[in-house]
């Protein structure tokens, strides 16, 4: 009888826990505010490789791309931008690492420059939580306006928003 060979853990181990890694361009990561917080923005790299993300003026229709990570408070908060229709519009969620939308809207890309790949979105973001408990509670549900500014094809950004109703759940 045929005895498997098993592959070593120190081999099997480092290529699961990496099988969705992705490259982040750590020379275009910049310090924004998230929501009233200062945070370390990351973008994954525009690459053609898996790891990488295609620049969201080429996303296909209803392809979801990681477009960055948030870092503040020992906390990590995923970007995410959803291609809706031929006609540049985009659903953007901010999620938790394991998934949980925190914030979600929409927004049309609007192209300022195309010979240099400059275009802007603003999108309405309202807080899940929030929204969830306004049925029981009469609070002001939180609400923020976003606008995201995008040079050479989405290579580098800037992003600002303005908040109402208070903080956002995951800065309490």
């Amino acid at each position: 009888m045929a005895q498997a060979t098993q592959e070593p853990l120190d081999e099997v181990i480092p290529r699961e826990l990496s099988k969705d890694a992705k490259l982040f361009n750590f020379n275009t990561a910049y310090i924004t505010k998230f929501f009233t917080k200062t945070a370390l923005y990351l973008p994954v790299a525009v690459a053609e490789s898996p790891q990488g993300r295609k620049t969201i003026y080429k996303l296909a229709l209803r392809e979801k791309t990681l477009m960055g990570l948030y870092v503040f408070d020992s906390r990590i908060v995923m970007d995410y931008y959803t291609r809706t229709s031929d006609k540049l519009d985009y659903t953007v969620t901010k999620e938790t690492p394991d998934g949980r939308a925190l914030f979600a809207g929409k927004g049309q890309l609007k192209v300022l420059d195309d010979r240099v790949g400059v275009g802007e979105i603003i999108v309405e973001f309202e807080d899940e939580e929030a929204a969830a408990s306004t049925a029981t509670a009469p609070t002001k549900p939180k609400k923020c306006t976003c606008t995201r500014r995008w040079y050479v094809w989405s290579f580098i950004a800037t992003e600002n928003c303005t908040c109402t109703g208070g903080r956002p759940t995951i800065l309490d």
